[in-house]
């Protein structure tokens, strides 16, 4: 494809653009227009996604420059360069976050944001948001890079549809964590570490009943936490076998756990502290 200048410079940002690039720069884009437009759901890939996309991206190109760059989301999607982009669209498709709306001679013109898509988009905890691990790491200083690494790879794994696997991985993120929770209390011979999960559970919930001195809605969201814990723990122990009670085959559902896993794990992690 023959480009401008301004073209080729976007055209070359987008190819070397990776897949978690790319949900992150969809995320942000997505966030910042509904900031602009709340009533709105329907977006043009260029008009609306490409403007915004390019302002990130080229924060020091002039406008003139950013309104021309944007024209790659609308000529460029035959071609490598938007792989990354549309393969992130077509996943937020697949998880019912956003609507193929409007097609016109081979290109896709326009996309809806679906209420789910809103609700997602809007929370910067979300697992598909721009720096949630990051955020996660910032809130648990000294976490195990296992824990980040797993659910890491739990976000990638739902990312593709690979349900029974994301929640093995949050699982077993979690488990970790809770493992070093308890190992805590036990250095200070305040607990033991039982062989299986589910005791460790019990011992952890047992340490947290025998601690006076935590104010009762601290008390609360650790044992929210440790709960959340169990749940997941079960759910994790069913998508290790061939047969189990419910099917893998819920995006929302691997969304809730995976964002509750974002959103217990810091209040866990703290539990450390008490020790």
């Amino acid at each position: 494809m023959n480009a401008s200048p301004q073209k080729q410079r976007a055209l070359d940002r987008l190819s070397k653009m990776s897949l978690r690039e790319a949900e992150h720069l969809t995320f942000d884009v997505l966030r910042r227009w509904l900031d602009k437009a709340p009533d709105r759901r329907p977006f043009s890939v260029h008009g609306d996604f490409g403007l915004i996309a390019m302002g990130i991206l080229f924060p020091e190109a002039v406008e003139e420059d950013r309104i021309a760059m944007k024209e790659v989301f609308l000529s460029g999607q035959t071609g490598p360069e938007l792989r990354t982009i549309f393969e992130t669209w077509w996943a937020f498709v697949r998880r019912g976050l956003l609507i193929p709306t409007q097609h016109f001679q081979g290109q896709w013109i326009y996309f809806t944001l679906t209420d789910a898509g809103a609700r997602a988009v809007s929370n910067v905890d979300h697992p598909y948001s721009a720096n949630a691990l990051e955020r996660l790491a910032a809130r648990c200083p000294e976490l195990p890079e296992l824990v980040l690494t797993s659910i890491d790879d739990a976000i990638l794994c739902a990312q593709h549809a690979l349900y029974r696997a994301s929640v093995t991985l949050v699982g077993l993120a979690y488990e970790a964590t809770i493992e070093q929770v308890l190992e805590a209390f036990v250095a200070k011979g305040r607990a033991k570490l039982p062989f299986k999960a589910g005791d460790r559970v019990g011992e952890l919930k047992r340490v947290l009943d025998a601690i006076s001195s935590v104010h009762k809605d601290e008390r609360r969201m650790l044992a929210s936490a440790i709960d959340f814990g169990d749940h997941l723990r079960e759910r994790r122990n069913e998508a290790s076998h061939a047969k189990s009670e419910l099917p893998f085959d819920s995006a929302d559902e691997i969304d809730e756990w995976l964002a509750g896993a974002l959103r217990h794990l810091p209040v866990l992690w703290s539990m450390r502290l008490l020790s």
